[in-house]
């Protein structure tokens, strides 16, 4: 190649290229994005439309259903699922992964668009398509203030949240806690009944009242003059004299019948920190924004914005902020990478001897790694915990080319004694090709691993893109900057064609094993002595044969089940607690508040609490302090949790305790669902109370959720319709009268500096607290006059849904099943399909009378990204195999040798899983990608071997001795080029500590499969490539005895292979 010969001319050129890589890679590093995780986007986009007031079942009707219709018709649509609650519609549409996301956008805004006769009290629906970026916070703040809680959110709202969403960088700002301010009209029934008054009445009058028009102009000469009629409200006491009614009995003002207050909306949650009410906030990041610097910039601002509000009180508590985790887990992953590279460096020097040699070799650790900064910004990736683990794995592979360059440059020296710039040319050219070969066939092992879309697959891809990366750069330096170096650093003299003397003392790489010494020459003697027994008895290459791959065989029963993600080492704990139906808000708190009282009390090291409430449940957080924040206390406090929820929670509340996820606190975990469709709720309701007694029997179980709960205890309001049409009145009018009173309605805004606040008007507190009290309500009629809601309407206790979900469209329950500690997922999810789904759908029809077909109970959430990923990553195993296979066929022009060689993928499987199998490591879907990595790494090994053997029997040696020779002469440099490999992963792959599960089990199969394969990739290899031209010398000489006539007694003739290698 002419770029070796130009590298060997010019080593002021290639110098100066070293040091523009470096600069580009620095300068590069400055301006990617730093985060923890990479940035994951789910194929979901969910539809949320308020209602407010609307029960569950009119959210269905006249929302959702209507939605649904719409929008099922989205093109690549996967599954579409919905949630109707009181006050809200959720559908949620799933895609499949790798759908574009903007182009899903217009064609939901479009099928939603189209919806009509939506209710005029519904919202305008909000679209979110968030990504991890755009939906996990990286800084969490809480407002501390002696002011009212209410008082304090309106600042954040008016001046404080305005201020944190300009900061650069920073996508979205949530809040809560307190409640908005607004104008109450809070009405006396008895007053309204004594004064044949209605609330509607009320209403329309500060609708009327509170208004400014245009009246146009008056012209008059030379000047105009703008008339307005102004009659917005100023001042509340302008509301209380609005006149509501001039009749017999006088002016009724609403003064007369109502109490006029500045309040704060009824609060529908409640969130506290460190057991006090507090308003927090929450700041998620813009997509490929650096969180370090996003975290940095909200840090600077909250500290001008505390002290331009010293003097009022107002104090912003960053409570949590990502870049501390972040810098935690990077600064252990560097230092792994620099730990790996240091005893990678060591392993050479030990095999070298020569300070010179082993410089050349390790200069290029840091070139390629830096510059891979370069390519990683320039495909747009980011620098986190999984790209730098990419990098600190290739810490030890980048060295594998330089080796096999200097290895045959030191060869050439002591076989030719030649000027050291043709010595370094030569043996350069004659290892490009393996060189080439062992790099693609690294390299395309991930190009299947890029195309799997699911979660995991996107975190594969910058473990991928930096490993690849990285091994560009470690091929294009083994071919210029190591032969460049060599040829001027290795101590033999210029271009004047004299030795250079003895090499050691030049300080040339020694042959005879370096500072192993003895022990490297019988590990040699010992495989010399395997190769050649194999060799000259046929029975025992046959044994060789049978133990390796008997051995093969039998590691593959001691292949663990399969987890999802890994578990993670996040000290955070995060619980939930899920009520009843039917409970009030402050019921909730009043339980809540045990679980704060006692993490307040019994916690050790608290550093932080948090806790939101609703009425449906609570969330809550603990924190502790990070010198104490570790798994084990963290699981700790699980425990005395979950100890403690059990023993003062009712029974029929549930309890849910873990620790947070590196994927954050909404990945699911160990976790399966299981989704019960059907048409009637009454039926699927029995069906999945069936499922749920079922699996609460498994011992493998730690907790079941059904969403199925137990209706709402309602007051029904059932319109007399004849009645009303003969009144000129409709269902609408009784239904507004109704909310009115009960939850209160918007008549009008209210206007102050600027600003608007909803003017609400609704009965006071504690006026309607039975049924009595609402049927004696007066309504209005058209014709002037007034009626009682008893009159034309029945109001029947009964019981409603809390929830409503559908799937596909159709009505739908699903149980959330946590699964105990130690249970393995993929083994629980076979053992629920045996024993619990497959006799369950067996007995549909029998045990309900309904067709199985119209009932369905199907898996999903962890489970079914479980088994889909497994299939994606199974199926690039076999077609990195294929696409290694065909490039070393178009390499070698064979597709005989490539064979030979792809028999090393089967060692190297056996000892990842029995490193796996002998450390414990969770044998998740990232440990899985591992066994992939191995598939392109170990054959580099075999390539090397049977690329010399070729050479050799090419030059006329016979064939067992080029056998022998290739162990020979290839041994030291595939013992230091795997060596080199696994020692430069050995700390990621029994490292520990924040961040280190998430790569630990890739790093102990790559680790395991490297070492065992290399043992015995150095006995079989040869072996096989002995077979296989004996046999095809075999195969020869019978075709010749066929075709010319040969006599039957002739002797094998030696095997001839041309330069094509068929």
């Amino acid at each position: 190649m002419k770029i070796i010969d130009i590298s060997v001319r010019n080593g002021t050129a290639v110098v100066v290229g070293m040091i523009l890589v470096v600069l580009f890679g620095l300068a590069a590093l400055t301006r990617i994005p730093i985060q923890l995780n990479p940035t994951t986007d789910r194929p979901v986009i969910t539809i949320y439309t308020d209602y407010p007031g609307a029960a569950a079942m009119e959210v269905e009707s006249e929302l959702t259903l209507r939605q649904e219709q719409r929008l099922a018709t989205v093109q690549n649509l996967r599954k579409i699922r919905s949630e109707s609650q009181e006050g809200r519609s959720r559908v949620e549409l799933e895609f499949d992964w790798g759908i574009d996301k903007d182009v899903a956008l217009i064609d939901i805004n479009t099928k939603l668009a189209s919806v009509r006769s939506l209710p005029e009290e519904a919202e305008k629906p909000s679209i979110s398509a968030s990504n991890s970026d755009e939906y996990e916070s990286v800084i969490r703040i809480t407002i501390q203030s002696d002011l009212p809680v209410n008082q304090v959110r309106e600042i954040l709202e008016e001046t404080i949240g305005p201020r944190l969403e300009r900061v650069e960088g920073v996508s979205t700002v949530r809040w809560w806690g307190g409640s908005r301010r607004e104008i109450q009209v809070l009405i006396d029934l008895a007053a309204l009944d004594s004064r044949n008054v209605t609330i509607g009445e009320v209403q329309a009058a500060l609708r009327r009242e509170n208004q400014n028009r245009r009246g146009g102009d008056i012209e008059g000469g030379n000047s105009r003059m703008l008339v307005r009629t102004v009659g917005q409200y100023t001042s509340l006491d302008e509301v209380r004299r609005t006149v509501v009614k001039n009749g017999q009995d006088g002016v009724i003002r609403v003064e007369d019948l109502a109490e006029v207050v500045d309040g704060y909306e009824k609060p529908d949650s409640v969130g506290g920190t460190m057991g006090k009410p507090s308003v927090s906030v929450s700041i998620a990041k813009m997509t490929g924004a650096n969180t370090i610097m996003v975290t940095r910039r909200v840090s600077q601002e909250v500290e001008r914005i505390n002290r331009e509000n010293e003097k009022n009180g107002l104090n912003l508590w960053i409570n949590y902020d990502a870049s501390e985790y972040i810098w935690a887990a990077i600064f252990r992953v560097v230092r792994n990478l620099m730990f790996g590279a240091a005893f990678a460096t060591v392993v050479l020097y030990l095999f070298l001897r020569s300070l010179v040699s082993t410089f050349c070799i390790a200069i290029t650790i840091p070139l390629c790694l830096i510059g891979t900064f370069v390519l990683l910004a320039a495909f747009g990736r980011s620098v986190n915990v999984i790209s730098l683990a990419g990098l600190a794995f290739a810490a030890g592979m980048v060295v594998d080319n330089a080796v096999v360059v200097m290895e045959n440059i030191f060869r050439h020296r002591k076989e030719h004694r030649g000027n050291s710039r043709e010595s370094a040319r030569r043996a350069t050219h004659e290892v490009w090709a393996p060189i080439l070969a062992s790099s693609l066939t690294t390299l395309v092992v991930f190009l299947p691993v890029l195309f799997i879309r699911e979660q995991a697959g996107q975190l594969f891809q910058d473990i991928a893109y930096s490993i690849s990366f990285s091994v560009i750069l470690s091929m294009i330096a083994s071919i210029t900057v190591i032969p460049m170096l060599a040829s001027r650093l290795m101590g033999i003299r210029g271009d004047d064609g004299n030795p250079g003397g003895d090499s050691r003392k030049h300080d040339a790489p020694t042959s005879d094993g370096g500072m192993l010494g003895g022990f490297a020459r019988l590990v040699q003697s010992f495989f010399f002595a395997v190769v050649n027994a194999g060799l000259v008895s046929k029975p025992k290459r046959v044994l060789v044969f049978a133990v390796v791959f008997g051995g093969f065989l039998a590691s593959l029963t001691l292949v663990p089940p399969a987890e999802y993600l890994p578990q993670s080492e996040n000290a955070n704990v995060r619980g939930r607690i899920t009520n009843p139906t039917g409970m009030s808000l402050e019921g909730a708190q009043r339980q809540t508040k045990k679980i704060e009282d006692f993490i307040m009390a019994d916690v050790d090291h608290l550093f932080r609490m948090f806790c939101y409430t609703r009425r449906s449940g609570s969330f809550f957080g603990v924190t502790l302090e990070p010198e104490f924040a570790t798994a084990e206390n963290a699981d700790k406090v699980i425990a005395d949790l979950e100890a403690y929820g059990r023993k003062v929670l009712p029974s029929d509340f549930r309890f849910n305790v873990s620790r947070e996820s590196d994927f954050g606190w909404r990945s699911e975990g160990k976790r399966i669902e299981l989704d019960v469709t059907g048409p009637d709720m009454d039926l699927l309701q029995r069906m999945s109370l069936d499922l749920e007694d079922e699996l609460r029997q498994m011992p493998e179980v730690k907790e079941v959720h059904n969403s199925f709960a137990l209706a709402n205890p309602e007051l029904q309001v059932l319109p007399d319709r004849e009645r009303l049409a003969d009144l000129g009145m409709t269902s609408q009018d009784v239904a507004n009268a109704v909310e009115t009173v009960l939850e209160g309605t918007r008549a009008s805004y209210y206007r102050e500096g600027g600003k608007e606040y909803e003017l609400i008007v609704k009965a006071r507190e504690g006026q309607v607290l039975h049924a009595d009290a609402l049927r004696n309500i007066l309504i209005a009629t058209p014709n002037g006059g007034t009626i009682r809601l008893n009159e034309i309407a029945k109001i029947e206790k009964n019981m409603g849904p809390e929830e409503i979900n559908h799937i596909d469209k159709q009505r739908a329950l699903s149980l959330r099943i946590d699964i105990q500690e130690g249970v393995a997922l993929q083994t629980f999810i076979q053992k629920v399909r045996s024993e619990i789904l497959g006799p369950f759908r067996a007995g549909i029809t029998d045990r309900y009378g309904v067709p199985s077909t119209t009932y369905r109970v199907e898996m999903s959430g962890t489970a079914d990204d479980l088994e889909r990923t497994m299939r994606a990553l199974s199926g690039s195993f076999l077609f990195a195999l294929l696409i290694s296979y065909l490039l070393m066929a178009a390499l070698f022009q064979s597709f005989g040798y490539p064979l030979i060689i792809l028999f090393s993928v089967p060692l190297a499987l056996t000892g990842g899983i029995l490193g796996i199998w002998v450390t414990g490591v969770e044998f998740n879907v990232i440990t899985m990608l591992g066994f992939v990595l191995l598939s392109g790494i170990v054959v580099n090994n075999a390539i090397l071997l049977v690329d010399f053997s070729l050479r050799c029997v090419r030059e006329g040696m016979e064939l067992h001795l080029a056998a022998r020779e290739a162990v020979r002469v290839r041994m030291r440099p595939i013992f230091m080029t795997s060596m080199t490999t696994a020692i430069g992963m050995l700390p990621l792959a029994l490292g520990s500590g924040v961040g280190m599960e998430l790569y630990s089990g890739l790093g102990v199969a790559v680790v395991g499969g490297m070492a065992l394969s290399t043992l015995f990739t150095l006995i079989l290899i040869p072996l096989l490539f002995a077979t296989a031209l004996e046999f095809r010398g075999w195969v020869s000489g019978v075709f010749s005895r066929l075709f010319r006539g040969a006599p039957s007694s002739a002797k094998l003739t030696p095997v001839r292979v041309d330069k094509a290698g068929s």
